[in-house]
């Protein structure tokens, strides 16, 4: 079976732009992720990862974009400071996903902190200003979010440090210490996988983008 995403992100970009206009509250306009990366996949699990630069950051405020493409299957709603360089600034984040495989990662952000949010990231970019419409983003690039090919002996100490983990894992689960076994072993698996994915392409993402 398929997966099916009944809209693309840039076609759910131009419907948030669309609603933006009518908003006055909303200042600008910025894009991360995939979406700015020219190198990415255009797949059916592509998001769009957006975020309203805003004169007032209310979580209410959001609801009428998350309501463009439908009912959610699901939102995780999160209330944090500091993304993307903000500093203590507050941030509102939507992790929203629809039916099918079309998703929605939605930021409410404050007006004053869109320079940090560029300077924070290569991969952002603003695409639409209050009194200039859709402007052309800044050129991006996603060598930031790539892990470059390990040295020899860091890969064995990755790969060393690894298997000392795995006797604390048969130990955790000798005594049903589970979450021990977790916290201890999943970070190490994930960079040794990520080390072993980028060999054959000289780097590797570091997650998902």
């Amino acid at each position: 079976m398929n997966p099916v995403m009944s809209e693309t992100p840039s076609v759910m970009l131009a419907k948030v732009i669309g609603l933006a206009e009518t908003d006055d509250n909303v200042a600008a306009i910025g894009v991360e992720g995939s979406l700015n990366n020219p190198t990415a996949v255009k797949d059916a699990w592509q998001d769009l990862d957006v975020t309203l630069f805003v004169h007032q950051v209310r979580p209410a405020l959001a609801q009428p974009y998350l309501a463009l493409f439908g009912t959610p299957t699901i939102v995780q709603h999160l209330h944090e400071p500091g993304l993307f360089g903000g500093g203590d600034e507050y941030w509102e984040t939507f992790l929203t996903r629809y039916p099918g495989t079309q998703r929605m990662d939605l930021k409410l952000a404050p007006a004053s902190v869109v320079q940090a949010y560029l300077d924070d990231d290569q991969l952002n970019a603003i695409v639409w200003r209050r009194g200039s419409g859709r402007i052309t983003p800044r050129p991006t690039s996603a060598a930031s979010h790539w892990l470059a090919i390990p040295r020899q002996a860091e890969f064995a100490a990755h790969v060393n440090e690894f298997y000392w983990i795995a006797g604390y894992v048969v130990k955790g689960l000798a005594r049903g210490q589970f979450n021990l076994c977790g916290r201890a072993f999943w970070p190490e698996f994930a960079t040794g996988i990520a080390m072993v994915a980028g060999l054959p392409r000289n780097a590797g993402p570091a997650w998902p983008i």
